[in-house]
Order: C-alpha cells, then structure tokens, then sequence
C-alpha cells in the first residue's frame, strides 16, 4: 500500500479546542470499523 501525506505529517499534532474548524468542534463524523475501533483503544501512547 502506498501513503501520501504532506511533508509536515509527521509534525502535526491536534490541537483540539485551539482549532477554528476541526473535527472536534465542527461535529464532523469519522467512520471506521470495529476492529479498528478495537485496535486504536489498545494504542498507548
């Protein structure tokens, strides 16, 4: 499989309430599957 994303990727985090428009303050729905729902709660960081 190949990726693409921007070259500032990997510095990119979320900024969450200090956004104007994000998925978190605009009700923006991100869809994914059980198991990778599954997986992403194992994820520590």
């Amino acid at each position: 499989m190949k990726l693409r994303v921007p070259q500032y990727f990997k510095q990119f985090h979320c900024i969450a309430g200090n956004c104007k428009e994000s998925c978190c303050s605009a009700g923006w729905e991100i869809d994914i599957d059980e198991e990778t729902a599954e997986l992403y709660n194992q994820v520590t960081r």
